[in-house]
């Protein structure tokens, strides 16, 4: 494939909304003439824009521990446009005050060259109970 053809398949995926960060990074690998930056949306917990979930007071009175995994679509601001619970911690007083914290939080939007694109993450959140 030359690459004319790559743009023309990255522009369909993107027109038809199947457009990741997975499918660019498996478009790029086949184009050694042309390098392209390709980055992915990220995030620091514990930030002022990504703090940390609360630890419902329930939870810790019963001595609920577990962690969620979320997976959360991102677009090309930084802004949560999708949140999904991939693994439930078993508790849902956990899962949902996972889902609500991450779904405001801000990220580092991925990058494709010099532009921002949207793309997806998978979060882990833990909770441990400490003595």
């Amino acid at each position: 494939e030359n690459n004319e053809s790559k743009k023309n398949m990255f522009n369909e995926l993107k027109a038809h909304g199947e457009f990741t960060s997975k499918t660019t990074k498996n478009i790029l690998s086949k184009s050694a003439s042309k390098k392209i930056f390709q980055s992915s949306a990220s995030y620091r917990i514990g930030s002022e824009n990504n703090p940390h979930p609360s630890y419902p007071l329930l939870a810790r009175k019963k001595g609920w521990e577990g962690r969620v995994i979320i997976h959360a679509d991102i677009d090309n601001t930084g802004k949560v446009t999708y949140i999904k619970i991939l693994e439930s911690s078993g508790y849902e007083a956990l899962d949902n005050v996972s889902v609500n914290t991450l779904k405001n939080w801000k990220f580092t939007p991925a990058k494709f060259g010099n532009k921002f694109i949207e793309d997806s993450v998978t979060i882990p959140v833990n909770f441990l109970l400490k003595d």
